[in-house]
């Protein structure tokens, strides 16, 4: 398979599997679609989908297979941590300075500590 051609089943797969489990069960209304998500994530995963079809796993989701996946993912999470961005209400910030530049001063001394892990 071409590479060109697995990125496009993992992208069908990622994208269109939850949609698809959630609409053609009886699960529509009874639990939001990022549970479905989830699920699907970790089913394809190495703890399932790993170690029931050990080869096809290696075929799509080698490093070199999900490099392309990895990158859309990561700008996919850019646009939705702007859109959250977008929907915060600066006033929150101002009424809350205290807790606010508590908040930041810990996340800033612990930015070395997860460039390391």
């Amino acid at each position: 398979m071409t590479p060109a051609l697995i990125f496009l089943v993992q992208a069908f797969v990622v994208v269109a599997l939850p949609v698809a489990l959630l609409r053609f069960s009886r699960l529509k209304g009874v639990v939001p679609l990022v549970v479905i998500q989830i699920v699907v994530g970790v089913a394809l995963g190495p703890s399932l989908f790993g170690r029931i079809a050990p080869e096809y796993y290696q075929l799509f989701f080698n490093q070199a297979a999900s490099a392309p996946l990895a990158g859309i993912g990561s700008v996919a999470v850019l646009v939705f941590g702007l859109i959250i961005g977008l929907h915060l209400d600066p006033e929150t910030f101002r009424r809350n300075g205290r807790a606010t530049s508590i908040v930041a001063a810990a996340a800033w001394r612990s930015r070395p500590l997860l460039a390391v892990l």
